[in-house]
């Protein structure tokens, strides 16, 4: 049976959100998987015509999900249509629109180019240069050299099985855990982990705490290295 409504919440990172229906009482659950266009993104407010299954817990699960028009549609359709009608000795201009103006258009997010910023490399190179000279000049902290190395990679990882289960509608790291292995030290397979798989590079807030996560293991690495603890402790072991 197909039942009408609307989207309510959609979250286009994780490729989830809800949609509010007469039908229940509820909202009702919906991935991205079950969207039946692969043309364009959901967003907020689009008419939806959907059917249900119910998931283990007896929960009402959209599935077979058709976009209806939305008001994204009708403005391109209008914008189309506006410049059609030209004067004829108008000069034609040809103008890309802009990655934003593209997503608003389509209710996309707009996507981090995957080779990543020139200054995030250059940030990235430089802080393993500067570790392995420390450690080449004092081989007592090779053993914080291998900690961290050890640390960006299960960073990364971790990061690469979040993005698989985003796209599998499964179990997800929460964020919290994702910027405390930052903080520990796996800020740099973080780092690659935004630019190679392109996994929370678009929203703000996290890479705001992920930028500060950062700072603060940098000053507290380079501190234990000046101070000596680092050292001091590597001899108490």
């Amino acid at each position: 049976m197909q039942y009408d409504g609307s989207i309510l919440d959609w979250n286009d990172d994780k490729g989830f959100g809800f949609i509010s229906s007469p039908s229940f009482e509820s909202k009702v659950f919906f991935h991205i998987k079950s969207v039946k266009q692969r043309n364009r993104r959901p967003s907020v407010g689009d008419s939806v015509v959907f059917q249900t299954l119910k998931d283990t817990q007896g929960r009402n699960n959209a599935v077979v999900v058709s976009l209806l028009n939305s008001t994204s549609d009708n403005t391109v359709a209008t914008t189309r249509s506006s410049a059609k009608i030209r004067p004829a000795n108008a000069k034609a201009t040809s103008r890309r629109p802009s990655n934003i103006n593209r997503s608003r258009a389509t209710g996309k997010s707009p996507k981090a180019k995957r080779g990543g910023s020139p200054l995030g490399w250059l940030l990235f190179i430089c802080y393993w240069v500067a570790l392995s000279a420390v450690a080449i000049m004092n081989p007592t902290l090779f053993l914080p050299l291998v900690y961290l190395a050890a640390i960006s990679v299960v960073t990364y990882l971790v990061y690469a099985l979040d993005k698989q289960a985003a796209r599998n509608n499964q179990y997800r790291v929460s964020e919290s855990h994702l910027h405390l292995l930052s903080l520990i030290g796996g800020w740099s397979g973080a780092l690659v982990a935004h630019y190679r798989l392109r996994h929370k590079s678009v929203k703000t807030e996290f890479r705001i705490v992920f930028w500060i996560t950062v700072i603060m293991n940098s000053a507290l690495t380079v501190a234990a290295i000046k101070s000596g603890v680092a050292e001091q402790f590597i001899n108490s072991m």
